[in-house]
């Protein structure tokens, strides 16, 4: 299996607009300045550092923003104009959601699940209805248009629509899916929240049992190799809303904090039992200690949210810190502990304001030779189209929006035009001419 990484750009309209629930990072800046211009390019240069390592990086456009499709429904109606006029007068709140460049958080667009794992030999993409959030249930439209054109029809691929959007199947992706494997066979992680029972109405559930499950079953996995597991109360309630905050790992590799999970000494046990037995190796589990790492600073650093990467040819592991936590000295104890080759600090400072670190900008999946021979190579980053999306990015966007600038129409007008510039850049129009790997 050959493993890529597929991250969104950041978008001309990213604000602060403290739009994430239960996210402490997005509430602490809501109405503060942002630079969509540094988001971009942070954004961009975090493919490239993955892309150096040899590993394939695909990138996906941001998302038409404004949501005027989003603004009509909600009753703003009108010429494009007139909507954002009377959106900023009467409900700012939407008006901003209309705006969001939360998108570029793709560990939440999907859960795959590679052939390899299927039952049915086939890779299964499953995009996630985000039904938690105003500003991203509509998002899946955007990411069905793009993975059409980037997986082609008629092979072993199932893309399918989201779960139904309602309560008992809330699903926000890979960011709450960790999957263990050899060239045996895969184990998968599935984990769900909730908060504490006396606080319902502010630390709900991102990601559901039910949603699990039926991910599950969509994509023919094996009930044997799966694991379904609920996050500690505890750690929802301090900030931890998906689990890629708390925990990641990869192959036989686990990385956790004590405070992940709910009953966590049961839950390492089994994933334990199941690897040994369907992976046939053993696991190399990693629990740090409230002591010697608190929660609190797990969500402060976003250490948790860092990418972990199988770098290729047997080389090991590599993985991408935030530089917030690069720095920190704990991090530093822990990180000589893992078995990790190469470790690189990368700055995604606006992305971490708006509550999202390297781990939450990126969407794993994994190929046969055969099958990623058969993905759109336009989307594939190489240094050609890198130096060519700076120069979209230094063209293109803003380096600050205020709050008040959501009811500026030149913000609209600039968007528009930005993506049409970028639309020629990846060729997204079917044309036989590709861009090389």
């Amino acid at each position: 299996m050959k493993d890529i990484q597929l991250d969104s750009l950041c978008g001309p309209t990213h604000n602060f607009a403290g739009l994430g629930r239960g996210n402490p990072p997005s509430a602490s800046h809501f109405h503060l300045p942002s630079n969509p211009k540094k988001g971009a390019l942070e954004g961009l240069y975090k493919m490239k550092q993955v892309a150096d390592l040899g590993i394939p990086q695909a990138v996906f456009p941001p998302h038409p923003r404004p949501n005027f499709g989003m603004l009509h429904s909600l009753g703003f109606v009108g010429m494009d104009a007139e909507v954002i006029r009377n959106a900023a007068k009467r409900a700012p709140h939407i008006l901003a959601a209309s705006y969001s460049a939360a998108a570029m958080w793709m560990a939440n667009s999907a859960t795959f699940t590679p052939s390899l794992d299927a039952l049915d030999g086939r890779a299964h993409v499953s995009l996630t209805n985000l039904a938690s959030s105003l500003h991203r249930h509509e998002e899946w439209k955007s990411h069905y248009h793009f993975f059409e054109r980037f997986l082609p029809k008629r092979t072993p691929f199932a893309l399918h629509t989201p779960l139904p959007s309602t309560m008992d199947f809330r699903d926000e992706g890979s960011a709450n899916h960790i999957r263990f494997s050899s060239s045996k066979g895969g184990v998968h992680l599935f984990v769900y929240g909730e908060g504490k029972k006396q606080r319902p109405n502010v630390f709900i559930a991102r990601q559901t049992l039910n949603a699990q499950e039926a991910v599950a079953r969509r994509h023919h996995l094996d009930p044997k190799a799966c694991l379904f597991v609920q996050q500690n109360p505890y750690a929802v309630d301090q900030g931890v809303f998906h689990n890629d905050l708390i925990a990641f790992g990869k192959n036989n590799l686990f990385v956790t904090h004590q405070h992940a999970f709910l009953d966590q000494k049961k839950v390492l046990s089994i994933l334990e039992k199941k690897i040994e037995k369907i992976c046939q190796c053993e696991l190399s589990l990693f629990e740090i200690k409230e002591s010697e790492f608190s929660l609190e600073e797990a969500i402060k650093t976003y250490f948790f949210n860092s990418q972990l990467i199988k770098l290729p040819d047997a080389a090991g592991f590599a993985l991408l810190v935030p530089q917030a936590a690069f720095v920190h000295p704990k991090v530093k104890k822990i990180l000589e502990r893992l078995p990790i080759t190469k470790v690189i600090s990368t700055p995604v400072f606006e992305s971490l304001m708006g509550g999202g670190g390297p781990a939450c900008l990126r969407l794993e999946l994994s190929f046969t030779p055969e099958e990623l021979a058969l993905t759109n190579s336009h989307f594939y980053l190489n240094d050609f189209l890198y130096e060519k999306l700076v120069k979209w990015i230094e063209t293109y966007y803003r380096e600050q929006i205020k709050w008040e600038d959501l009811a500026d129409f030149a913000l609209v007008e600039e968007g528009r035009a930005a993506l049409a510039a970028l639309r020629a850049i990846l060729t997204l129009e079917d044309r036989e001419e590709t861009i090389k790997i």
